[in-house]
């Protein structure tokens, strides 16, 4: 009841973009229940509202790898989606190291 109770209180503070809010409230619902689809997610959009991207390619990376199940109501689009979100991130980009031989114009 306790859990439910947290579970919508995150979900309500991501409705209302406090992003923090809803990632310790996510991260206290999962160090209970640590395999639990729907926080995982909801941590990762709260990792993405927050600007923490990496964190949140590593939350979602099993569900997209086909290692996890997903549970109702996510479905495989909102997720491959947030990813595709979090995989753009500026700090998820690689840096590309100049190489002698190129050229400039």
């Amino acid at each position: 009841m306790v859990q439910d109770t947290r579970a919508l209180e995150a979900e309500e503070a991501l409705a209302r973009h406090q992003f923090l809010k809803a990632y310790l409230l996510f991260s206290r619902l999962l160090a209970a229940e640590p395999a639990r689809p729907a926080w995982l997610v909801g941590k990762a959009r709260s990792c993405l509202g927050m600007g923490r991207f990496r964190e949140a390619v590593a939350l979602l990376d099993p569900f997209v790898a086909g290692e996890r199940d997903l549970e109702e109501p996510l479905s495989r689009e909102v997720v491959d989606e947030l990813y595709r979100q979090a995989r753009a991130g500026p700090d998820t980009r690689q840096r590309r190291i100049p190489r002698p031989d190129d050229r400039r114009p």
